[in-house]
């Protein structure tokens, strides 16, 4: 069956490809905590970004978007070396923001970082004293189905942050926020989600209307596949 044949479903699914930003620095050398919004990538990750690259030298990429924030900048503009692609800037894709402590009590801390995706997860549940993960996916989503429903594009690179690839991917595989703490995405990691188009045209009579995904990759890591290295979830590794 060839591509152009209309009953071949492949010929109408469009692909993304999911990254988180490559690793940061978010302390300095005596501890203190560098303004988020500003930090670069670090020597580390940007050795990691270009392992994406490399994984990704071959794709015909036409969109790229990212949150805007310098290490979701950077990382794209690594990966996407000399293509002539613009980098776009959407702020709703942000990271889930936490609150300012007023606890420096050590032991508080670490129960609260390691316990951040733990435990029951429910809309109104802050993280980190923070912003509500109702609050979060009521920006992330919309905003990933937006850039879903614009069809004009066929192989779309996204670059944004942990906790926006996790409500991403639960809404891929139609999962509910008590799944959220149980995907990991590590530094520079890579999902490849395809959008199966073809579920709106000849099987619409079948569908609920809902966009269809096919889940084809999840937090693989170009500089490290088989995950040696990377024992630590991404909260244990801020602590």
């Amino acid at each position: 069956m060839s591509v152009t044949d209309p009953g071949d479903r492949s010929a109408t699914r469009r692909r993304i490809y999911l990254v988180r930003h490559g690793a940061v620095e978010y302390f300095d050398a005596a501890g203190r905590p560098h303004v988020s919004q500003d930090v670069p990538l670090s020597s580390v990750g940007r050795e990691q970004a270009a392992a994406l690259a490399a994984a990704l030298r071959e794709v015909h990429i036409d969109r790229v978007v990212t949150s805007g924030l310098p290490r979701t900048m950077e990382t794209a503009e690594i990966a996407v070396g000399e293509r002539s692609v613009p980098v776009e800037r959407h702020p709703a894709l942000r990271e889930i923001e936490p609150g300012k402590w007023k606890s420096t009590d050590p032991a508080m801390i670490a129960a609260r970082l390691r316990g951040a995706f733990l435990g029951p997860m429910h809309r109104d549940r802050r993280f980190l004293e923070g912003e509500t993960f109702g609050e979060f996916l009521d920006r992330v989503v919309p905003c990933f189905e937006q850039l879903v429903a614009d069809d004009g594009w066929r192989r779309m690179l996204i670059v944004a942050h942990g906790g926006v690839n996790r409500a991403i991917v639960c809404r891929a595989l139609e999962l509910d926020l008590p799944a959220f703490g149980s995907l990991e995405q590590d530094t520079a990691c890579l999902n490849v989600l395809d959008v199966d188009d073809a579920a709106q045209g000849a099987d619409a009579a079948q569908d609920d209307g809902a966009t269809r995904f096919i889940v084809r990759l999840l937090n693989y890591t170009a500089y490290d596949h088989a995950k040696h290295h990377i024992v630590r979830t991404t909260m244990e590794q801020l602590y």
